[in-house]
């Protein structure tokens, strides 16, 4: 149900009144014994839950920032996705203020290491930025709202060189409890599987 608002333009009220008619059908079939009904109508219920849910935080629009794409600057902000290194290159998610995030993708030269950066860690660098942008192919994946849906509204690039950490954490404590036992899990992966050439 999630999906559905993304192509369509379904509001809030016109998914959430069915939703809770459909769920109290469904409760009222399953005291009635009839289990296949309640089994149907709470998934419809869900369905329209996940529509409801999603159309209650449309995205905000588009975001403005004091310097023109793919002009140097200055960025400061909060890694709100733990960084993952492939390659060359680093990426991750930072906030920039509150509800404006931003992709961040940072570059090294062949002798240079990536900066760890769980979440919560304040950051600044500097780079360019690209608000995100479609394509324009005819039925093309809208990937404009879907950032900002997820409230991201630019792409960002630097010199992995020109990060410097910050003093001090951000974020709240549940993620950074949640993300902390994601990397611990992953890194103990690297640990066990150091040699293998499937990994």
């Amino acid at each position: 149900g999630v999906v559905i608002p993304f192509f369509t333009g379904i509001t809030f009220c016109e998914t959430f009144v069915p939703a809770a008619a459909i769920g109290a059908l469904a409760a009222a079939a399953w005291f009635c014994r009839s289990r296949v009904l309640a089994l149907a109508a709470s998934l419809i219920a869900l369905c329209l839950a996940g529509i409801a849910l999603v159309a209650a935080h449309p995205d905000t629009g588009s975001r403005g920032l004091s310097v023109a794409d793919n002009t140097p600057a200055l960025f400061e902000g909060c890694v709100t996705d733990p960084a993952m290194v492939a390659a060359d290159r680093e990426r991750f998610t930072v906030d920039l203020a509150r509800g404006a995030r931003a992709n961040v993708v940072l570059f090294a030269r062949p002798t240079e290491t990536f900066p760890e950066l769980p979440y919560g860690t304040r950051i600044e660098f500097e780079g360019k930025a690209r608000q995100t942008h479609n394509y324009n192919n005819p039925g093309e994946f809208d990937a404009v709202r879907f950032y900002a849906r997820q409230r991201i509204y630019w792409n960002l690039s630097g010199d992995a060189a020109r990060l410097h950490r910050l003093p001090g954490r951000c974020g709240n404590f549940i993620a950074q409890f949640i993300f902390g036992v994601r990397s611990a899990a992953l890194a103990r992966l690297d640990r066990l599987y150091a040699h293998d050439a499937y990994t």
